[in-house]
């Protein structure tokens, strides 16, 4: 998948007694994002070939 301008690249925001879990992106590209990723109580997101602004996207 290709998105040429976002915001951000992921916003993943799960609750403690609610995180998100079972995640996988593979061969995405975020061409443009104005700002950081957010990403708060998730369960090791799996990124494979995910890129935002060229680079690749880490959690």
């Amino acid at each position: 998948m290709t998105v040429r301008t976002a915001k951000r690249a992921l916003n993943m925001r799960g609750y403690p007694e609610a995180p998100i879990r079972d995640i996988t992106l593979t061969d995405v590209d975020f061409g443009t994002t104005a700002t950081a990723n957010v990403s708060r109580e998730r369960r090791e997101p799996r990124l494979r070939n995910v890129t935002a602004n060229g680079t690749p996207v880490m959690t």
